[in-house]
């Protein structure tokens, strides 16, 4: 105890009763600094308060705290291969995924790795990936129109469109769209042709296809020009739909003008658009079910067979696209659609999809709390340990102001504070010394009897001790100071308060040493010899009889004979139950023996 008051700046307070020393005074001089040391330990403290509130409040919606992100990213950061995604969630799909979703996106994504929903190690690249193919149905479909746009495919329409154009002067064509295109602007010139003359294409169309805005005479004048480019037997009512068709093939009638054949001639123009037709709808639902949804009618051919090809190279990716397409399509409308792109394009392995996802989130949900945050993002490492040490300084410099203070306002006449051993609260203290409280540390060691004396001058006790270590023990002589008293506080009454005894079996307290010697009883004085009981033996054996022992003590053996629970008054040690020792035979002439005790209380009785 003293050691600890030292360590408090408070070892001056201690002092030996009846030695007269008081503790030494302080005087203000020595709190000059203490409001400025006050201010900054303030200061400091709040800094510090503000950025453990900013640390470990939690934050909505996710219900996690700074600190338990920081916490959460280090444990997923060292594993042997730790995540190292990019990729940050940002905007509403965040505020929505909070730590019960990422739980659940995190087994879903693993799921959909370990069924391959991309490729692995060094497979080559899936021109699948992305597909929306989400039943069998679909997969064959699309296994099917990748192999009719193939090489081969493409080969037999084009056979099939030379054929049926031969003569024409086709103009160059690059796609199955401008294919398309010239097949239906050839439809119309025959539709043309079957009505009109050639010379309708001469003639200024955009004059007759806008001849309702003239008057009356215009509108004459224009219906006779057109009667007279009509062909014997054609009907000559209802014309202007073929004239707005012949000024939109007029383009490429200028072109096969020339040919050696006329368009009207052509012969098989309906297998030509046929074949077309039938490359088209695999095109277009190819380009609607493909990432991206390219537009496979605009692709050049050549580079349209090569994407077929690899398309029907990888046909085996068809058989996994049913069972993640629809978990990829969730993932992606939870904004999770960056992630599975990045971990795609990494192809991460399966037991590695759970630790990126929860890194990913993670890292974005710490990302929206420091743009939130501006007290937060502001703080740094270092700010953050010159605060702690101005704390600790400020609050050590506060500890010497208050000890100082608690000194200089002590004085003599004060009630005190006594350590001591209760084995000597007899000899230093009085019966009238009262005190508001008494501690007992270690009690488990202590025995009830040996702290009656201390319970019974204080109206309040506390016990401090464990049950478990070994119990009261006999005491041995050692060297300490017997008692340290400190002042305290407060009225400090001189009167002596019953107490009842703690149980034996209480946990009692307070580290109590004994100050005796070779020859000293328990209160710490050495043994007197025992006056000599006066009278004969006629009137001991009366009185004994009587139940009394000389000077009205009872007698030893009446004593030892009996059962007592209380304390022996010679040795203020609570007595066994005695058992009568067999009185012995003794020889005229032998002295009368004292009988002995034996048991376990004691060795000494």
């Amino acid at each position: 105890m003293t050691g600890r008051l030292v360590h408090c700046g408070l070892g001056s307070l201690v002092r030996e009763p009846g030695t007269g020393s008081a503790p030494a005074a302080h005087r203000p001089s020595q709190f000059a600094r203490a409001s400025q040391v006050q201010s900054a330990w303030t200061s400091a403290g709040r800094e510090l308060s503000e950025h453990v509130a900013r640390m470990h409040r939690g934050r909505e919606p996710w219900s996690l705290s700074v600190d338990e992100i920081q916490e959460r990213i280090a444990a997923v950061c060292e594993a042997p291969e730790p995540p190292r995604s990019k990729i940050r969630l940002s905007g509403p799909h965040l505020g929505a995924l909070g730590p019960a979703e990422a739980e659940r996106w995190m087994t879903t994504l693993r799921g959909v790795a370990e069924r391959g929903a991309w490729p692995s190690g060094e497979e080559p690249a899936d021109p699948w990936w992305g597909a929306a193919i989400r039943t069998d149905e679909d997969a064959e479909r699309a296994r099917l129109a990748a192999k009719a746009l193939g090489a081969s495919g493409l080969a037999q329409f084009d056979a099939v469109f030379t054929e049926v154009f031969a003569g024409v002067s086709v103009p160059p064509l690059r796609t199955l769209g401008q294919h398309g295109a010239f097949i239906a602007e050839m439809a119309r010139i025959g539709q043309v042709l079957e009505v009109f003359r050639l010379g309708v294409f001469d003639a200024p169309l955009e004059e007759w296809t806008a001849h309702t805005s003239g008057g009356t005479f215009e509108r004459w004048r224009h219906g006779r020009a057109v009667k007279a480019l009509l062909r014997p037997g054609a009907p000559h009512h209802d014309v202007d739909p073929l004239l707005h068709s012949a000024l939109q093939a007029r383009p490429v009638w200028q072109q096969v003008r020339g040919s050696q054949i006329m368009p009207g001639q052509v012969a098989g123009l309906g297998r030509a658009r046929e074949a077309h037709d039938k490359l088209a709808a695999h095109a277009s639902y190819l380009g609607e079910r493909l990432r991206g949804h390219p537009d496979l009618l605009a692709e050049r051919l050549p580079q349209l067979a090569a994407r077929a090809a690899d398309l029907s190279a990888q046909r085996s990716r068809l058989e996994v696209l049913p069972a993640v397409t629809d978990d990829l399509d969730a993932a992606r409308t939870a904004g999770l659609g960056e992630l599975i792109e990045d971990l795609a394009a990494r192809r991460l392995s399966p037991e590695h999809v759970a630790a990126e996802t929860e890194f990913v989130w993670l890292a974005s949900v710490l990302a929206q709390t420091t743009a939130s945050d501006s007290g937060y993002a502001r703080v740094t490492g270092d700010a953050v340990r010159a605060a702690v040490t101005r704390f600790r300084e400020n609050d050590r410099a506060l500890q010497r102001a208050a000890a100082a203070g608690i000194i200089a306002e002590r004085g003599e006449g004060k009630p005190l504070i006594c350590v001591c051993s209760p084995h000597t609260v007899g000899l230093y203290l009085s019966r009238k010394a009262h005190f508001d409280v008494v501690i007992i540390d270690d009690a488990q060691a202590l025995a009830t009897a040996d702290g009656i004396s201390a319970l019974a001058r204080a109206d309040q006790a506390v016990v401090v001790g464990d049950s478990h270590l070994p119990g009261p023990t006999f005491f041995t002589a050692a060297g300490a100071p017997l008692c340290v008293a400190l002042p305290q506080p407060g009225p400090a009454p001189d009167r002596v308060a019953g107490r009842r005894g703690i149980p034996r079996t209480a946990d009692l307290s307070l580290a109590l040493r004994h100050r005796g010697g070779p020859g000293r009883g328990r209160s710490g004085h050495r043994a007197r010899p025992r006056p000599r009981r006066a009278g004969g033996a006629r009137r001991r054996d009366a009185r004994a009889s009587a139940g009394e022992g000389v000077a009205g003590r009872p007698d030893r053996r009446s004593r030892t004979r009996a059962t007592h629970s209380g304390r022996d008054p010679r040795n203020d040690r609570p007595e066994c139950r005695r058992l009568p020792r067999r009185a012995r035979r003794r020889s005229p002439g032998r002295p009368r023996r004292r009988p002995r005790h034996r048991c376990d209380c004691s060795p000494r009785h």
